[in-house]
């Protein structure tokens, strides 16, 4: 139930790698069962949230409404010595018909009245940090990712969103890994129209035709048109399914389905 959970327990993880003397935090968000802005992980990290009558509580997305001020943390030492960079994949702001309430809100069980107040929340939220801290980040690209945590994390924590593909090739040393390659073998679960907005499969695509490296990638479900593989860059793509079954089936043989087909593409890729 979004409007009962918060981002509070990421904000203590990203708090245990500091006191662990971590200096730079590459934060993942993205799929997440919140739609708090962040306001979570920033209490956990020392930001305090007051109501009207100025009493301090730790905000869910039922009570972003209920902040009336925000005040930094008293040791802001913690946060000023270290850098964080957050992998986001998508571009929604943070509220609006294309936020996080009305987009992803539905996909966390929030019904359509608990859309409305997700949407309340999320657009007051905007306001305050705006109006107390002079920040204006709702329409930022990626704002409203994972419950709006990509708002949060910029606001409270001066982090820096950062298409998740770029940072997390760039993380793995991938450029320097290709330049040895004479082919590249990667997959997902299932290439569909999404697959060709930015997900990590476009990245790797584009990375490697830049050096004229071929990618062949294997999924499980494959909804792409011929003209959109080709569109997205990959040599080819093969589906592990190899008849009519049930997502049971298909989990249970997943991994035995998965060798036959990378077996029959290597097959094809290795003639003369």
């Amino acid at each position: 139930n979004p409007l009962k959970t918060n981002t509070f327990g990421t904000g203590e993880l990203i708090l245990a790698a500091l006191d662990m003397g971590v200096r730079r935090v590459v934060l993942g968000i993205g799929g997440s069962a919140t739609t708090d802005a962040g306001t979570g992980l920033a209490a956990a990290l020392g930001w305090r949230f007051l109501d009207a009558a100025g009493q301090q509580f730790i905000p869910t997305g039922e009570t972003l409404v209920t902040i009336a001020q925000v005040l930094p943390p008293e040791n802001q030492a913690i946060l000023e010595a270290v850098s964080i960079e957050v992998a986001c994949d998508v571009a929604n702001p943070l509220f609006g018909s294309d936020g996080a309430a009305f987009v992803y809100g539905p996909q966390k069980g929030a019904t359509p009245e608990a859309v409305i107040w997700l949407n309340a929340g999320l657009w007051h939220v905007a306001n305050i940090v705006h109006e107390q801290l002079g920040l204006d980040l709702a329409g930022v690209p990626g704002a409203g990712a994972a419950g709006g945590a990509g708002f949060g994390a910029t606001a409270f924590l001066s982090a820096t969103l950062r298409p998740g593909v770029d940072l997390v090739l760039e993380t793995a040393g991938f450029d320097a890994h290709l330049a040895s390659a004479d082919l590249v073998m990667t997959g997902e679960g299932k290439l569909d129209k999404q697959t060709l907005q930015g997900k990590l499969l476009a990245g790797i695509c584009r990375r490697a035709g830049r050096v004229g490296v071929p990618v062949v990638a294997i999924c499980g479900t494959l909804e792409l048109e011929p003209t959109q593989i080709q569109t997205l860059g990959l040599l080819a793509a093969f589906s592990i399914l190899n008849h009519p079954q049930s997502l049971e089936e298909a989990v249970a043989g997943a991994y035995q389905d998965v060798v036959w087909a990378t077996f029959n593409a290597m097959r094809l890729l290795s003639r003369p």
